[in-house]
């Protein structure tokens, strides 16, 4: 299950970074339509298997906020412009 979830989380940080909302709008509805029958078919209550397919989409939601800091921080670290840098102060 951990590895699931550390997938979940890679997958909406390789979205976030490489696709934009609707993309991600889209892998949470597969996610949460394919949870169940797969959690049925491996023997999970239904209860169950919905709330580990909602904790999936929680976790590729978070990842995908966690890319989409990082994608805005390395646009701002390659938008810095060197000659607006404060001088060093000398030793």
């Amino acid at each position: 299950m951990i590895e699931a979830l550390a997938a979940c989380a890679g997958l909406g940080m390789l979205l976030s970074l490489r696709y934009r909302l609707p993309a991600t709008i889209a892998v949470s509805a597969i996610l949460l339509a394919a949870g169940a029958p797969i959690g049925q078919f491996a023997g999970l209550p239904l209860w169950t298997a919905l709330a580990a397919a909602g904790g999936a989409v929680i976790v590729l939601q978070g990842g995908y906020l966690a890319g989409l800091l990082l994608a805005c921080g390395a646009a701002r670290v390659r938008l810095w412009p060197s000659k607006a840098r404060p001088p060093a102060s000398p030793p």
